[in-house]
């Protein structure tokens, strides 16, 4: 039981900037987040994007926590870039 409320934490600390979140937190959530999304995936397609989205969310804060509590914030940075880059190629326009 340890573990899942560990991942229910993570959904209740959502905008939660200030907090930190050890390795045990950190892995409890990938596991299951990939557990979960590969059990709705067949399932149920639509609430699958719809928990992934939510969890991706969740996934970048505690991201920003868990770097927070390794005590390098520039870890950040490696979660941030890759994001903002795939937006930035996703709003470019097209050559002809």
């Amino acid at each position: 039981m340890k573990y899942l409320q560990l991942y229910i934490d993570t959904f209740k600390k959502i905008l939660d900037f200030k907090g930190k979140s050890d390795r045990t937190e950190f892995w409890t959530f990938v596991v299951i987040s990939l557990i979960v999304s590969i059990v709705l995936l067949p399932l149920i397609p639509f609430v699958a994007g719809i928990y992934s989205i939510v969890a991706t969310i969740a996934a970048i804060m505690l991201g920003i926590r868990r770097a927070r509590d390794a005590g390098n914030v520039l870890l950040v940075l490696t979660i941030i870039i890759p994001i903002v880059g795939l937006i930035v190629l996703g709003l470019l326009p097209s050559k002809k």
